[in-house]
C-alpha cells in the first residue's frame, strides 16, 4: 500500500497534477507562514511553529524550540535588512494524516550595503515537516530545513522570475 499522498507541482511535473483539499490546508498554512514573514509579524510566525520545533536543521548552528527560532530570526532581522519570500511545490501527508511535507522555491534577498554581490541574491529549495497540532487542530512546523544547492542570481527581477515557477496557489 502506498504510505504518502503525492502531488507534485515543479516546473516539468505533469501538468494534471491535483491537490486534495487536505493538500490544499497544508499548502495554504505554509502560504500563510510565508506571509508572517513577508511582514515580519512575530505573533503569527510564532503561531506556526510546533513548540519542539527544529530551525536550520542542516546547519551547526540550528534552533531549538519555537521560542529561541524566533528570538533567533529576530537578532537576524536586526543585524541584516533582508527579504525573503517563499511558495511551495509539493505537499505529502502522511497515512495517518497528522504529518505533512512541503518544499518549494524560497528566495534571499540582502539588502545590506555591505552584501557581496553572490550573498545578495539567493535561491534554494525548502523542506519544512508539519505536525497536525493535536489541541489547537493547526498545522504547525515542526522541521525546517533546505535540500539541494543555493542558487546565486544576479537581481530582484531573476529572484523574481525563480520564484514565479511555483504556482501562486494550490492546484485543485
Amino acid at each position: 500500500a502506498r504510505q504518502m499522498c503525492i502531488r507534485d507541482s515543479r516546473e516539468g511535473a505533469a501538468d494534471t497534477a491535483k491537490f486534495t483539499a487536505a493538500e490544499c490546508a497544508v499548502w495554504n498554512r505554509e502560504v500563510s507562514f510565508a506571509k508572517s514573514f513577508e511582514r515580519r509579524d512575530k505573533k503569527a510566525i510564532a503561531d506556526h511553529l510546533y513548540v519542539t520545533a527544529v530551525f536550520s536543521s542542516e546547519t551547526s548552528g540550528a534552533f531549538y524550540g519555537a521560542d529561541d527560532i524566533i528570538k533567533a530570526l529576530w537578532v537576524e532581522y536586526e543585524e541584516r535588512p533582508a527579504v525573503v519570500r517563499w511558495r511551495p511545490t509539493s505537499v505529502s501527508i502522511g497515512k495517518k494524516a497528522d504529518h505533512a511535507i512541503v518544499t518549494g522555491i524560497r528566495v534571499f534577498e540582502d539588502k545590506s550595503n555591505d552584501a557581496d554581490a553572490a550573498a545578495r541574491y539567493m535561491s534554494w529549495t525548502f523542506r519544512h515537516n508539519w505536525r497536525l497540532d493535536p489541541d489547537s487542530k493547526q498545522w504547525k512546523i515542526e522541521y525546517d530545513g533546505m535540500e539541494g544547492e543555493v542558487q546565486s542570481f544576479g537581481s530582484t527581477a531573476e529572484l523574481d522570475a525563480a520564484l514565479s515557477k511555483a504556482p501562486k496557489t494550490c492546484p485543485q
